[in-house]
């Protein structure tokens, strides 16, 4: 499988400070700020803007076509500097925001059937098959029953770490949304 379109090169920040993930601080100088939304759902993209636009951030939309959203991490994913996975049942490609235009798209394999409690108490979609845990540019953790996903990540370069995890399904959500990495050692890079 190749990536649908566009190549990119983000370039990467000099910084040998250790790099905060997933927080706002003084380490983290976050720039870009990736907003899903629905068709008609202007209200939370406004107070963003009203109350982040002063700090410098830049809001980008990003048009879902889920009927029931609750993960960002089963619509678009980023992988690394300039590569992100979408799941082309909720993104339209063509309709990405200008900052992505020039990145690599992966478009995700439809999620492999899985069995279990996950099929039978999950409230979520089944596209948290790409709810996946980068754990750097190119190691991937990925859920263990998700062999499409495997194949397609490694044709596209990534090395996945297939490792079983349906169980944590019924609390809603996967790998990204079941972690929360404080700290990470490396330079701070510029995805944009």
């Amino acid at each position: 499988m190749q990536p649908a379109s566009r190549t990119a090169a983000a370039p990467a920040l000099t910084s040998s400070a250790v790099c905060p993930v997933n927080s706002w601080n003084e380490w983290d100088p976050l720039e870009e700020v990736i907003v899903g939304r629905l068709d008609g759902s202007q209200a939370g993209i406004r107070w963003l803007r009203r109350h982040l636009g002063d700090r410098g951030l830049r809001l980008h939309e990003l048009e879902s076509r889920c009927s029931r959203p609750m993960h960002i991490d089963t619509t678009f994913v980023p992988l690394a500097p300039g590569k992100v996975l979408v799941n082309p049942d909720f993104i339209d490609v063509d309709r990405l925001p200008p900052i992505l235009k020039r990145w690599d798209v992966l478009i995700a394999p439809r999620p492999d059937p899985v069995d279990g409690l996950m099929a039978k108490f999950s409230m979520c979609s089944p596209w948290t098959s790409i709810n996946v845990l980068m754990l750097d540019h190119r190691r991937v953790v990925v859920e263990a029953s998700q062999l499409t996903l495997h194949r397609a990540l490694k044709d596209w370069g990534f090395e996945p770490l297939p490792l079983p995890f349906l169980a944590y399904g019924p609390f809603g959500g996967a790998f990204h949304c079941a972690t929360l990495d404080t700290r990470r050692r490396g330079a701070l890079e510029d995805y944009f």
